[in-house]
């Protein structure tokens, strides 16, 4: 009779140990990628980028809105690229 209670007892700690021995093995994975996409954040912006970032804000300094925005935008971004580029702070 006292088998029982020992044989059951062996196989929930057989299976405790399994369960402690993957998350063992599935931690260092898990700690890695975070590390991954904070490598990645600091990107560069490519020159149409640039040039909408510092057409935004040329517009929100100029507190444009509505059409008044839109056309300034469009001219904005229809400039030279070469000198909007230059004007536009590297990110």
């Amino acid at each position: 009779m006292k088998l029982l209670p020992t044989l059951i007892a062996a196989v929930f700690a057989a299976a405790s140990f399994s369960a402690v021995a993957a998350d063992a093995v599935m931690a260092p994975a898990k700690a890695a990628a975070p590390a991954k996409t904070e490598a990645a954040a600091p990107k560069k912006l490519t020159a149409q980028q640039a040039k909408m970032k510092f057409c935004n804000k040329d517009a929100k300094e100029k507190t444009l809105k509505g059409d008044e925005r839109k056309a300034f935008m469009k001219a904005c971004l229809k400039k030279d690229s070469a000198a909007s580029a230059a004007l536009a702070p590297a990110a």
